[in-house]
């Protein structure tokens, strides 16, 4: 089993019976190297893991959140996440507050720091500062991820990473022949904690509203780092977008690019048809298509169907297949029968590349209960 998979064992092994029908865990001490062997029907297949990779089921989780709300709009909250297998454990806690001030503007902190029982500790900074209204938008926040941030139980998209990112717009609207005009900026830059630029963008959008038809495009400049490859990249594209909003049923929309991204003469585009035949029903179909260096490598449509069946009940389902021929389909029912208490029924089926078909149904019932400790 292990030669069909190209696997190379030393002697130095030990073997840990997690299931003696279905699961075994083997340690090559001398590869540094932990494999799962998994009886999946009438077949054993191996895998490659880490130990902070094992299956879900090994470990145990814990989930604490306590928030308290000042106003209307403020609030302050501790979060506190934990997964463990005996000496193993991934832990993370966290504060986070909002505040609403005053010239419609915002700020929010939060501060996060994780635990391992195999690497050193590290933390997360954010503070955001914005201000949201009809003409004029700002948003500057400041991001600092620490190099070994990666937390099992949560998402972070870059770690090792710490800087500004800066955002503002200006929309106007008006009545007659041209209905908006709105433009926008963006600034970003990031390093990593030795002081080595990683990521930096510019970019402007215009946009024009004529009618019931709009208008946008803006070039954008963006110089990023690769980690897994350490290759850095500088990417000029431009960004377009055409629409059809009519009041009525139907809205047809196109967004793209074209332009080098990765050192690649790239070409992105994807139509959106939005249908509403009734104030309840809901169709979508988008198609999202990429060409790179004249190679055809997305190829991705997607049919989602929304439906509200009253206030506080809807349904959501969509369907996309991929130019390999993967297949993800999706429906959600929730209910909110109570304010704030939720029932959701969630189905998935998902088929990979190679055909294997995988089948998940999740059922949550969500309930607040108001017990006034505060």
């Amino acid at each position: 089993m292990f030669d069909r998979n190209e696997i190379s064992l030393s002697e130095n092994l030990t073997v840990e019976v997690k299931d003696e029908k279905s699961k075994w865990l083997i340690r090559d001490a001398d590869e540094e190297q932990t494999y799962t062997v998994i009886r999946e029907g009438d077949e054993l297949n191996v895998y490659e893991a880490e130990e902070s990779q094992l299956p879900a089921d090994e470990y145990n989780y814990s989930v604490f959140r306590l928030q308290r709300e000042f106003g209307k709009s403020s609030s302050i909250g501790f979060l506190g996440v934990s997964k463990q297998r005996g000496s193993l454990y991934d832990r993370a806690s966290g504060l986070d507050a909002r505040f609403s001030l005053p010239a419609n503007m915002n700020l929010n902190l939060e501060y996060a720091r994780e635990w391992k029982s195999d690497i050193d500790s590290d933390d997360v900074i954010f503070a955001e500062l914005s201000r949201q209204t009809n003409v004029l938008s700002f948003e500057a926040r400041y991001i600092d991820i620490g190099e070994h941030f990666d937390v099992d139980t949560g998402f972070i998209p870059r770690t090792d990473r710490r800087g500004v990112e800066l955002y503002t717009r200006y929309n106007k609207q008006y009545k007659g022949l041209v209905q908006r005009l709105r433009g926008t900026g963006r600034y970003e830059r990031l390093e990593n904690h030795a002081g080595q630029r990683t990521n930096e963008r510019y970019r402007f959008d215009g946009l024009i509203g004529i009618k019931d038809i709009f208008f946008f495009g803006g070039p954008e400049w963006y110089y990023h780092v690769d980690d897994d490859e350490d290759v850095a990249y500088t990417d000029k594209v431009f960004n377009f977008f055409t629409g059809w909003f009519p009041p009525k049923w139907v809205q047809i929309r196109n967004f793209g690019s074209v332009g080098t991204r990765d050192d690649k003469d790239s070409f992105f585009i994807r139509p959106e048809l939005t249908l509403r035949p009734t104030s309840k029903l809901n169709v979508e179909i988008i198609l999202q298509r990429l060409v790179e260096d004249g190679e055809l490598e997305e190829w991705n449509r997607r049919f989602i169907v929304n439906y509200q069946f009253a206030q506080r009940m809807f349904l959501r389902s969509s369907a996309e297949l991929t130019i390999d021929d993967e297949r993800r389909i999706f429906a959600l029912f929730a209910y909110e029968y109570l304010p704030e208490s939720m029932f959701f029924i969630v189905y998935n089926n998902n088929r990979d590349v190679e055909g294997e078909t995988e089948q998940i149904l999740f059922v949550k019932l969500a309930h607040q209960l108001k017990v006034g400790l505060f």
